[in-house]
C-alpha cells in the first residue's frame, strides 16, 4: 500500500511500529525556526474562516502564492475549527497574538490524530508552530515527509511547552530539503498529558517553494534578436509587395 492510499490514522500506526528510527534521506534536515526555514510562501488558516468557524474535513487550502494543499484528518473526528490567538472565545495559548490557529477540534481525544497535507506540487520546506490544547504541560510533536511516490523521506520531532502566555513561544517544527521533493507531510502528537494527544493546534504553514526559472541573459538576447529578424523580414516582404 502506498502513502497516497493510506489514511492519516494508518500512518500514525505505522510510525508507532518503528518508523521513528528511520534515518532521513540525504538532503532532508530538521529546522527549528521560521528564520531557518527561510520560506517564500505560506498558508494562512484565516483564509478558511473567522474565529470560531468550523472547517470541513478534508478541506482545500491555497497558499498566498497559489499552491493548493488538501488538509485532512480522521474522518470520524469531524470538522476542524479555526480560532484566533488571544481573541474572545478564541485560542488562549502561546501562539503570537492575533494568529489564526487550525485546531483538530477534538476534546478530549486520547487517540493519535494526525493531520495530513497533500501538496499539488512538491515543496522544499514545510514548517509551523504547534501547541497541545487544554493542558498546561509539555508535549511532543512529530512530522513525517513523503515524496511523490509515497516514499518516506524522514520523520522529525520537537518537544514543546503548552501555556497561556500569548507570547509566540509555541514550539516550531519544520523540514527542509535540498530539492522540491516533499509532496506530503503528516504531523501529530506522540506524547501529551491526560487525554489530549489528539487535541492540538497549528498556526500558519511556512513553505519553501522552488523559484521560478529565470532565463539566462544570452537566451534573452537570442530571443530578442530572433524577434527583430522576424519583424525585419516582414517589413522587407511588405516593401517588395508595395514596389
Amino acid at each position: 500500500m502506498t502513502a497516497r492510499r493510506m489514511t492519516a490514522a494508518a500512518w500514525v500506526a505505522v510510525m508507532a511500529a518503528g518508523l521513528l528510527g528511520v534515518e532521513a534521506r540525504a538532503g532532508l534536515v530538521q529546522v527549528l525556526s521560521r528564520a531557518d526555514l527561510a520560506g517564500n510562501d505560506l498558508i494562512d488558516w484565516g483564509t478558511l474562516g473567522s474565529n470560531g468557524d468550523l472547517v470541513s474535513n478534508p478541506v482545500e487550502a491555497t497558499s498566498a502564492g497559489g499552491l493548493r494543499a488538501t488538509v485532512s484528518k480522521r474522518a470520524a473526528n469531524g470538522d476542524f475549527q479555526v480560532l484566533v490567538q488571544g481573541a474572545t472565545n478564541g485560542w488562549a495559548g502561546n501562539f503570537s497574538p492575533g494568529e489564526t490557529v487550525l485546531w483538530t477540534n477534538n476534546y478530549p481525544d486520547a487517540a493519535p490524530n494526525a493531520i495530513t497535507m497533500d501538496f499539488a506540487s512538491g515543496v522544499a520546506g514545510v514548517g509551523m508552530n504547534f501547541q497541545q490544547a487544554n493542558a498546561l504541560a509539555t508535549f511532543t510533536a512529530e512530522m513525517a515527509a513523503f515524496d511523490a511516490a509515497g516514499g518516506l523521506l524522514g520523520v522529525f520531532s520537537a518537544t514543546g511547552a503548552s501555556n497561556a502566555n500569548n507570547d509566540g513561544s509555541a514550539v516550531f517544527l519544520g523540514l527542509k530539503s535540498t530539492e522540491a521533493n516533499i509532496h506530503r507531510v503528516v504531523f501529530y502528537l506522540t506524547a501529551a498529558p491526560f487525554n489530549y494527544i489528539g487535541s492540538y493546534g497549528v498556526n500558519q504553514v511556512s513553505l519553501l517553494r522552488p523559484a521560478a526559472a529565470v532565463p539566462e541573459p544570452s537566451a534573452i538576447v537570442s530571443a530578442a534578436l530572433g524577434a527583430l529578424l522576424i519583424a525585419g523580414g516582414r517589413l522587407v516582404a511588405r516593401g517588395r509587395r508595395a514596389g
